[in-house]
């Protein structure tokens, strides 16, 4: 992956709130942005340019691809141990 993001075109997220995928108070959660992840047609695209800004050290907030950084990181470390 690169700094590319003409992906970001097809991204379900880009025609959607912003709010639902910083902001986890807008009533349930990442609920919403899980469930319009899923149905994303650039999902795999959008989860390579997350953990290429995170190995480039740009600390990144909210859901991509389906995870929180929490969720991230976790993956992240379960691949580093394996």
């Amino acid at each position: 992956m690169s700094a590319d993001r003409s992906w970001l075109e097809q991204a379900l997220c880009a025609q959607t709130d912003p709010h639902l995928w910083t902001d986890v108070t807008t009533g349930g959660g990442y609920a919403n942005a899980r469930r319009i992840c899923q149905q994303c047609p650039v999902l795999a695209a959008c989860e390579a340019h997350a953990d290429w800004l995170e190995a480039r050290g740009l600390d990144i907030d909210g859901m991509w691809a389906g995870k929180t950084r929490r969720e991230r990181r976790h993956a992240a470390q379960q691949q580093t141990a394996a």
